[in-house]
């Protein structure tokens, strides 16, 4: 069965081990990361090669207490300016922090995008995991801001994490997400999902569709089609964003 290589794990830019995959063998690759700029100044001729796919993080954020490794947006904006090779690129405005402020930051970086000529955008909202509330003790006006968006009982902060302290509500998501027309969606229950290897993927490969992909073996709402391969071997990612969902991050 033909198989999509991914960078789900940690950064392309941090761990090389996809390089063999991707570069040698020239097998169909998804490659995710945050740090755009820094991949194309090690691969400059990376988006030439019509085997791979970037999804470019850019969430606006970076650079702040939620990204601190992360570059500021606009120099990844800078770089996405000067790429002629759209067509292979997916914008991922991934987390969308469900507060006003975050909101519009996201939504000037898509307005931006777009005006550059890139189609491809996906999007998902922040998932509020009882680890990541322990990173943001911190930041208490930030945290006390979200709590009130996700519902979050103080009574049962403690113990075993429920769904609705995890998603924010399903109208609040839905109203966020239709403020950026025509995007895929990145595992929202309750919400249309494309999966981060998609349908649209295949076609850009030259990949026919069949059955045999649809299964996958991750959460009951994630819509990824069952080829993909992880290509990185560790959780090694140095951008420590406080709401990235690795336990160990």
């Amino acid at each position: 069965m033909i198989k999509i290589g991914i960078t789900e794990n940690s950064d392309p830019i941090y761990d090389k081990s996809w390089e063999r995959w991707a570069l040698e063998k020239r097998e169909p690759t998804i490659l995710i990361t945050k740090n755009f700029t820094e991949l194309i100044k090690q691969y400059p001729l990376l988006l030439s090669q019509n085997n791979i796919i970037v999804h470019a993080t850019i969430t606006g954020y970076g650079s702040s207490f939620l990204e601190p490794n992360v570059p500021n947006p606009q120099s990844i904006v800078d770089m996405l300016r000067c790429n002629i090779y759209k067509e292979r690129v997916v914008i991922r405005i991934d987390p969308i922090v469900p507060l006003p402020q975050f909101v519009k930051q996201s939504k000037q970086i898509f307005d931006y995008c777009k005006a550059m000529g890139y189609q491809r955008f996906r999007v998902s909202i922040l998932d509020l995991y009882p680890h990541v509330v322990k990173r943001l003790e911190p930041y208490c006006t930030f945290l006390y801001e979200l709590k009130q968006v996700y519902n979050w009982d103080l009574a049962h902060s403690g113990g075993e994490h429920q769904p609705y302290m995890v998603y924010a509500p399903l109208h609040i998501r839905q109203s966020i997400i239709d403020q950026f027309p025509d995007v895929e969606v990145c595992a929202e229950p309750g919400i249309k999902c494309s999966g981060c290897i998609s349908r649209k993927d295949l076609e850009l490969f030259g990949i026919v569709p069949e059955k045999r992909y649809i299964k996958n073996d991750q959460r009951e709402f994630c819509q990824c089609l069952g080829i993909k391969k992880e290509l990185l071997r560790s959780h090694n990612c140095q951008s420590k964003c406080l709401y990235c969902y690795w336990l160990n991050n």
